[in-house]
């Protein structure tokens, strides 16, 4: 059984950085593609929507084929077939006459397919992780995606810089290359031996009604959410167009961010086994909102205040990912887990929908106290997201009984050694290999 489940840990961990690659090559650079394709504003917040407007349509129907189907053959079946679909991306630009909406068109196609298997998704990493190593676990994880995602992307930005900037081609290529390196990810997957199913005892309906303490989650981080959302898509834009910098920097500047992400992984991977996901998340959350209002402050003269910008950005967003998402593996019921992170994701869908269109409307028509454009929309989600973190204070903790002031824990956090925990997970991870 140890063996199994360590096996299962690692092909699990892979899975992640060979996805990250792929996802680094293809649908990271989706926004900066249309925009090549004469995209506006609007449309680039369209294409952000997509995703969460695909996961309204495909959510439920992906919980209800987890109980017929195993959860690993629904993983990697549609997400090998939503990959392949890149192909015809890659294509239509070559193809078509008006290529700027069919690029759309594919691209929800390839969401909706890719989200049937996100619910499985969910209740499968549950099943193989253990509960009481979400955190570390979870966060090696997340430092093979920052790993793969990064190099990927700088690969990719790079790559990009040598075609001119209206040229299809290279994104093209680009996504050709992507296609191909999913088959890895694929693999991976079916490498996984998950324990047991029960697909038959527990019916859908028997999920609802969902917990009153996941129902309060969801509404509060839905809220969050749609702040975040209001200006997310938005910052390639304001790095391409407001501040001029070439692809290369674009992707400089996610790398920074990722870099600090990854070496911020360990730490809050540790501290929240320790002092549990709630903490972690609530301090992070309101350091999001510290993310947009330092970008008010940068301009083509200040652009190098960037870095400081993205570094934070990072360990931020870090604490985020990882506390949200074991909170969400903590509110759901292990029978139900698949149908009951699908009407999560469904509720997060419908302000992410509507987040980036009313992000991309107040940018290109409103002006408010003398800012408009992008810099507006920074500020009213910097203002959004200090207002819904406070919130987050009437959701308990999961999986630790003894309570931290968040005083303790913010000082944890500041006494993050990303170098130090970076470097003690690469080394154990050599001395388990040998």
């Amino acid at each position: 059984m140890r063996n199994t489940v360590s096996r299962n840990l690692k092909f699990f961990v892979w899975t992640g950085g060979s996805w990250a690659v792929f996802d680094a090559f293809t649908a990271a650079f989706m926004s900066v593609f249309v925009l090549a394709l004469g995209a506006s504003n609007t449309v680039v917040g369209l294409v952000s929507a997509i995703t969460f407007l695909a996961a309204l349509v495909s959510e439920l129907p992906g919980a209800l084929l987890s109980e017929v189907f195993p959860k690993r053959e629904l993983i990697a079946w549609t997400g090998l077939l939503s990959r392949l679909l890149w192909i015809v991306v890659a294509l239509v630009p070559f193809v078509a006459d008006n290529p700027l909406w069919w690029v759309v068109s594919v691209f929800a196609v390839i969401r909706l397919i890719e989200l049937l298997g996100d619910p499985a998704w969910t209740a499968f990493v549950a099943d193989i992780v253990p509960k009481r190593r979400w955190g570390a676990v979870l966060a090696r994880r997340n430092v093979y995606i920052g790993i793969g995602g990064l190099l990927a992307s700088l690969i990719g930005g790079f790559y990009l810089d040598l075609f001119p900037k209206e040229s299809a081609l290279g994104f093209s290529s680009l996504f050709v290359v992507g296609t191909v390196w999913s088959f890895l990810t694929f693999y991976c997957v079916m490498q996984i031996r998950p324990p047991p199913e029960d697909y038959h005892h527990h019916g859908f309906r028997d999920a609802f009604p969902l917990p009153k303490v996941l129902w309060k989650f969801s509404a509060i981080y839905t809220v969050y959410y749609f702040t975040v959302m209001i200006a997310s898509p938005f910052f390639a834009v304001y790095l391409l167009k407001d501040l001029g910098l070439g692809y290369s920097w674009f992707v400089i500047a996610g790398g920074i961010a990722t870099v600090a992400r990854i070496l911020a992984q360990p730490h809050f991977g540790r501290l929240a086994d320790r002092v549990g996901d709630r903490q972690i998340a609530l301090v992070c959350m309101f350091g999001t909102a510290l993310v947009p209002l330092s970008y008010l402050f940068i301009s083509p003269a200040t652009w190098l205040l960037i870095v400081p910008a993205q570094i934070f950005s990072g360990i931020v967003w870090a604490g985020v990912d990882l506390a949200v998402f074991n909170l969400l593996l903590g509110y759901t019921d292990r029978r139900h887990r698949a149908a009951q992170s699908a009407v999560f994701t469904m509720l997060l869908s419908v302000s992410s929908i509507v987040g980036p269109l009313v992000g991309g409307w107040l940018s290109d028509t409103v002006i408010v106290a003398g800012l408009s454009g992008i810099p507006l929309i920074f500020a009213i989600a910097a203002g959004g997201r200090m207002i819904t973190a406070v919130f987050f204070l009437s959701v308990p903790e999961v999986r630790v009984k003894r309570h931290y002031p968040l005083g303790v824990v913010v000082r944890e956090i500041l006494g993050l050694h990303p170098n130090r925990g970076y470097e003690g997970k690469i080394l154990s991870t050599v001395r388990r290999e040998r």
